[in-house]
C-alpha cells in the first residue's frame, strides 16, 4: 500500500498538471516581487529571483518589461498598493454601484475568490459596455477614461496575486503549490495587532500585514506560536522561528511531543533516502534534501508551539505547516500516525505530492538502520538493500567468503564498515554520562601529555542540550599555545594508550592542516553560496572521528575538534546544534546579509567578505551600521551570549535549541 497522505487536495490536484517536472517547476512562471513591504525585501528578492531560476522560472522588480508576467507577489498594502498596470481592474476602478447589484453569479463566486488567490478578471458590464446599473454619458465617439483604463486592463494576460508565502514555499518544496492555498493580504490594519490578548484567538488567513512588515493573518500566529511571554512588537518584523524556544519538556508538558517524535520519524527516513544535499540521478543537479528539511522544520515549530495542539490543524496555523502536513499532524492526532509514515515504517514505497510512487523510497526503514552505523552512508545503505539485505544478519551472510560484500565480491566491505557491524551493539547504543565524562577525563590527559596544561575542553553536541548522548563532541582550545599538529599527536597517543582503535582496525579518520589557509577559504565559499540556501555547515578544524574504547570493554563514538581561541564561540555554537536550530538561524542570518558558520561571523559588501564585528560594525535590517548596546570598534566576540547579541537574537540556553 502506498501513503496517501502526501497527495494534495482536489483543487491542487487540478492544478497541478500544470506543473512540470521537479527541476524545472517553475518554468513558464514570471513574478512580480514589489520592492519594498517586507523585511530585508532586497535580499529576499535576490535569493527568490535565484532559486526561481534554478526552477526554470523567473523573478522580476522592474515593469519596463511587463511582458510575460504571471504571478504578483502581494505584500503591505494589498493589491491596492500594486503598480496601477498590475491591479485588477476592481482595484483600478471600483465599481460605483454597491455589491448588491452584482450579477448573481458573481456573487456566489465571491466567498471562494476570497479563499483563494485572485485571478485577474473584467468587472462586470451592463449594455454597450457599462457598468451595471451605470448610464454611458460621454460625447459620442469617444470612450471614457474609465472604460479605456478597464478595457487596457483586460487586454493584459490573467494574473495569479499571492502572498510572498506562495514563492517561498515553493523553493523551499521545490515543487509548485496550489496558489489558492496562499491568498494576497487586503489593506494593513494595525489597529487590530496591538493588543497582546490577540494572541489567543485563532489568526485570520486572508487578513493584511503590520505596517507594511507582514501579513497580519501572520502576525497572530505567530503571537500564538511563541505565547505572550516570547512575544514582543519587534516580532512582527522577523520570521520568529529564531525567537522560539525549542524545549522538549515544555513540548511534553504541553502534550504535543508524540507529534514531534512521529514527525522526526519521518524527517529520519527522509534522511536515510539522501544526503542533506544531494545529486538529482537524472538531472545531476546538486538538490537540498528538502523533504527532509520540511519534516525537520515542522517537528521544530510543534516542539516550539506554546499551546496544545487539537486535531484540526489547518494549512498555516504553524510555521512551515502547508496543507499537506497539516493533514499528516491530524491523523498523528488521531491514530498516532500517518499514511506515509506507516509506508516507511514497513518498507513500503511511498507517494509525491503529485501521487506518483516514489520509487526511491522504498526500503526507508531498513536503509535508515543500516546508515545508523559509522562508516555506512546513504549510497552504502541502499547497495545493501538493492542487493537483498534486509537485517544486519544477511549483510553479515553476504560478507562471508564468497558473499556479494566479502573481499574479493563485487562491493566488499570496508574495514570500519566490518568492524562497526561486528559491534554494532555497542555503537547503536548510547553513552552514559560516566562513559563521557571518562572520554573527556582521557582527552584532557592525552593533550597535557603531547603538548601542555592549561587546554579548555568543552562538550558540545546532544550531549549539552540535554542528558541523551548518542555521541561524546569535545572541542578543545588553548589560549596561548599554537595549536597545529596537536591533533595527530594526540591521535596516536590515544591509539597507543588503547583508548581509540586502530586506523587498520576500525573507524579512524583524521582531518588535519587546513587551518593555516581557513580565513581566505571561508571569505572565498562566502562570495560563491551567497544565493544558495543557508543549508551547508562544512568546518575546516582539525578534527578527529573515531571509536572509543571504555575501561570497560564498550566501543562508542568520540569527536575531538581543534578550536582557535578567537572562533572558539562560534564553534561552541555551531556544535551544539541542534542541527534544525542552526538552519533556523543562519536563514535568519542570510536574510540580513550575513553569513554564520563554526568559525565566524561574516557580511559580503560589494563583493567584497568582511569579518563582524572585527573587520567591519553589523548592521541593521536597512544595511546601516548599528553597534549593539555595549559593543563598539574593538570589542570581539568572546562568548556564544556575543554572537546572540550581535545578532540581535534573545540568547537561548543550550536545551532551548534542542530543535528536531
Amino acid at each position: 500500500m502506498q501513503a496517501e497522505s502526501d497527495h494534495p487536495e482536489p483543487r491542487a490536484a487540478k492544478r497541478s498538471k500544470h506543473s512540470p517536472s521537479k527541476g524545472s517547476f517553475l518554468a513558464g512562471i514570471k513574478v512580480y516581487v514589489p520592492t519594498t513591504g517586507l523585511p530585508h525585501m532586497a535580499i529576499r528578492a535576490r535569493t527568490w529571483a535565484a532559486g526561481a531560476a534554478r526552477a526554470g522560472g523567473s523573478v522580476v522588480q522592474d515593469l519596463k518589461v511587463p511582458q510575460g508576467i504571471t504571478h504578483v507577489v502581494v505584500v503591505g498594502g494589498g493589491i491596492s498598493s500594486l503598480p496601477p498596470l498590475l491591479r485588477p481592474p476592481e482595484a483600478i476602478h471600483p465599481p460605483i454601484t454597491p455589491a448588491a447589484t452584482a450579477l448573481p453569479h458573481e456573487q456566489a463566486g465571491a466567498t471562494d475568490d476570497s479563499r483563494g488567490s485572485r485571478e485577474r478578471t473584467p468587472t462586470a458590464a451592463g449594455p454597450k459596455g457599462t457598468s451595471a446599473g451605470k448610464r454611458q454619458t460621454s460625447a459620442p465617439g469617444k470612450q471614457p477614461k474609465r472604460k479605456r483604463a478597464r478595457q487596457g486592463a483586460e487586454r493584459q494576460p490573467r494574473l495569479l496575486y499571492v502572498s510572498h508565502t506562495w514563492l517561498e514555499q515553493c523553493l523551499a518544496q521545490q515543487q509548485r503549490l496550489p496558489e489558492a492555498d496562499f491568498p494576497p493580504p487586503e489593506a494593513s490594519e494595525p489597529s487590530e495587532l496591538q493588543t497582546p490578548a490577540n494572541a489567543g484567538r485563532p489568526p485570520s488567513r486572508t487578513s493584511g500585514s503590520l505596517g507594511g512588515s507582514c501579513l497580519r493573518g501572520e502576525v497572530l500566529q505567530r503571537q500564538r506560536w511563541l505565547g505572550p511571554e516570547l512575544w514582543h512588537p519587534r516580532c512582527a518584523e522577523m520570521p520568529a522561528n529564531e525567537l522560539a524556544v525549542y524545549s522538549e519538556p515544555r513540548s511534553r508538558a504541553l502534550g504535543n511531543e508524540a507529534v514531534v517524535q512521529a514527525l522526526r520519524e519521518l524527517a529520519q527516513y527522509e534522511q536515510g533516502l539522501n544526503d542533506d544535499v544531494f545529486r538529482e540521478a537524472h538531472s545531476g543537479r546538486e538538490v537540498v534534501n528538502y523533504q527532509a528539511l520540511r519534516y525537520s522544520r515542522t517537528a521544530a515549530a510543534v516542539r516550539a508551539c506554546a499551546y496544545e495542539l487539537r486535531p484540526n490543524v489547518e494549512a498555516g496555523d504553524l510555521p512551515f505547516v502547508g496543507a499537506v502536513t497539516a493533514r499528516q499532524i491530524n491523523d498523528i492526532m488521531d491514530t498516532g500516525s500517518c499514511a506515509a509514515l506507516d509506508c516507511f515504517r514497513r518498507d513500503a514505497a511511498v507517494t509525491d505530492s503529485r501521487g506518483r510512487q516514489r520509487s526511491d523510497s522504498a526500503g526507508a526503514a531498513t536503509r535508515l538502520k543500516f546508515g545508523s552505523l559509522p562508516g555506512v552512508g546513504v549510497q552504502t545503505a541502499k547497495r545493501w538493500w538493492d542487493l537483498g539485505c534486509r537485517s544486519f544478519e544477511d549483510v553479515e551472510a553476504a560478507a562471508a567468503p564468497g558473499g556479494t560484500l566479502a573481499e574479493g565480491g563485487s562491493s566488499p566491505l570496508t574495514t570500519a564498515q566490518r568492524f562497526s557491524l561486528q559491534h554494532r551493539r555497542d555503537l547503536l547504543a548510547g553513552a552514559t554520562a560516566e562513559e563521557v565524562e571518562e572520554m573527556r577525563e582521557a582527552v584532557q590527559r592525552g593533550l597535557e601529555t603531547v603538548s601542555c596544561p592549561g587546554w579548555r575542553i568543552e562538550l558540545a553536541g546532544g550531549g549539552r542540550r540535554s542528558s541523551a548522548v548518542h555521541d561524546a563532541d569535545f572541542l578543545i582550545t588553548h589560549t596561548s599555545r599554537d595549536m597545529s599538529g596537536v591533533v595527530p599527536l594526540l591521535r596516536d597517543h590515544l591509539v597507543s594508550a588503547g583508548r581509540l582503535v586502530k586506523p587498520e582496525e576500525g573507524l579512524s579518520l583524521l582531518q588535519d592542516g587546513l587551518m593555516p589557509t581557513h580565513i581566505e577559504w571561508l571569505k572565498a565559499n562566502a562570495l560563491r553560496t551567497a544565493d544558495e540556501p543557508a543549508h551547508r555547515n562544512m568546518d575546516r578544524f582539525d578534527h578527529i572521528y573515531s571509536i572509543y574504547r571504555t575501561t570497560a570493554g564498550k566501543f562508542r563514538r568520540i569527536d575531538i575538534i581543534c578550536v582557535p581561541p578567537e572562533e572558539f564561540p562560534f564553534a561552541v555554537l555551531g556544535w551544539t546544534g541542534s542541527r534544525t536550530y542552526l538552519r533556523l538561524i543562519r536563514d535568519y542570518v542570510k536574510d540580513r546579509g550575513f553569513v554564520l558558520t563554526s568559525h565566524r561571523l561574516m557580511q559580503v559588501v560589494g563583493g567584497e567578505v568582511f569579518i563582524i564585528p572585527d573587520e567591519r560594525a553589523p548592521t541593521d535590517k536597512d544595511g546601516k551600521e548599528q553597534w549593539p548596546p555595549g559593543w563598539h570598534p574593538g570589542r570581539r566576540v568572546e562568548s556564544e551570549r556575543d554572537i546572540f547579541e550581535l545578532l540581535s537574537l534573545p540568547y537561548r540556553e543550550p536545551h532551548e535549541r534542542n530543535a528536531p
